[in-house]
């Protein structure tokens, strides 16, 4: 996709979660403007009941929105599902149904600029849309959870790993302490033994000498 200058309404803002249609200068992903405009997104291969978009909800909505078209990716080929040619713009809000077909990928095009807020991809039956999560919005989820357990999980390590390197420190620090006062104890216990013995055996041997 082609970006806004200094990517201030990059396509990301089309998948934040944000549904936000009246503020389309900041809150929305905006192409720059040149033959062909497209919006494209990858989510693996997955069954889709349905695609809802979001545009701006403002006269502008019909000079960046209006005549759309979407196209989806599955296995074998690319489908144009869906032509907003001649569709009344509306709240700006539309839903394109699929049947649950698998696809990969989305791809929304328009000639001259494209302004989206955002799109949802459905999985599921469509009789049940609200017991399902947008994958876009899973993924973020999962992959924002799988970061969060991994650093928390990495931190409790690192933690353990500190606590475990001063506890060998710490007892090690005491081992070496209380070994090198054992024998230091012990050396001049037997320095002190042994001069006392000599003292001993000298003075006897003197006041021998001497009777």
């Amino acid at each position: 996709m082609q970006l806004h200058d200094l990517d201030k309404l990059s396509s990301n803002l089309a998948v934040d979660g944000n549904l936000n249609q009246n503020q389309p200068e900041t809150q929305c992903s905006t192409t720059v403007g040149s033959v062909v405009n497209f919006w494209s997104v990858e989510f693996g291969s997955h069954s889709i009941s349905r695609i809802v978009i979001y545009g701006p909800n403002d006269s502008r909505g019909h000079e960046t929105l209006s005549g759309f078209n979407v196209f989806v990716k599955s296995k074998d080929s690319i489908e144009n599902v869906y032509n907003n040619t001649g569709v009344a713009y509306g709240s700006g809000v539309f839903t394109v149904l699929l049947e649950g077909n698998v696809i990969s990928a989305v791809n929304i095009t328009r000639p001259n600029i494209l302004t989206l807020c955002e799109v949802e991809v459905y999985t599921g039956k469509i009789a049940f849309p609200e017991n399902r999560l947008p994958i876009l919005l899973v993924y973020y989820y999962y992959y924002y959870y799988y970061y969060y357990y991994y650093y928390y999980y990495y931190y409790y390590y690192y933690y353990y790993y500190y606590y475990y390197y001063y506890y060998y420190y710490y007892y090690y620090y005491h081992y070496y302490y209380y070994y090198n006062n054992y024998y230091y104890y012990h050396y001049y216990y037997y320095y002190y033994y042994y001069d006392y013995c000599c003292y001993c055996y000298c003075y006897c041997w003197k006041f021998n000498k001497s009777v």
